[in-house]
């Protein structure tokens, strides 16, 4: 009996992490901040390009990429994050922003307009990509820079 109820629990742990690891279990972040809190979008149809950002003051928000979180800093210049995070584009597990390996990628079939600001955790992940799909491997801070320029060129629908 003790042999069936332990060989249940590892089956059933299993599925679980199986489950996670196929993407059937939805990350927190997801689940608490489901669209975009800048233009609307399902923020789980892009989960590969989410941001989640905390502020100085605590609170958080939420976006479905690079550009509309670039959008909302400008909106409200006062405001200073914390912390920002990234979805890392091959595990979609949220890391700190600053630390990714930034390719711009240029897709339309991609989560809203062409011009795409991907997140890897390390910069052989960003190098596999662009070997693969092609892109221009950047710095955090120039892909914010180059967000900006995006927006401000109407190139990216979060520039309004």
């Amino acid at each position: 009996m003790k042999n069936r109820w332990v060989a249940t629990a590892v089956v059933m742990l299993v599925s679980l992490a199986a489950a996670y690891a196929f993407g059937f279990a939805t990350p927190k972040d997801l689940a608490q901040y489901p669209d975009c809190l800048n233009c609307g979008m399902s923020r789980k149809s892009c989960a590969h390009t989410r941001i989640v950002v905390e502020y100085t003051d605590g609170t958080k928000r939420a976006e479905c990429g690079l550009h509309c979180l670039l959008a909302d800093l400008v909106d409200q210049p006062g405001r200073q994050p914390k912390v920002i995070q990234a979805a890392d584009y091959n595990d979609r597990k949220l890391v700190e922003a600053e630390k990714c390996s930034w390719v711009r990628y240029d897709n339309a079939a991609e989560c809203r307009g062409s011009k795409v600001m991907l997140a890897f955790r390390s910069g052989r992940g960003a190098d596999d990509f662009i070997t693969s799909f092609g892109g221009r491997k950047l710095t955090f801070d120039e892909a914010l820079k180059q967000a900006y320029l995006d927006n401000e060129e109407g190139r990216h629908p979060a520039g309004k």
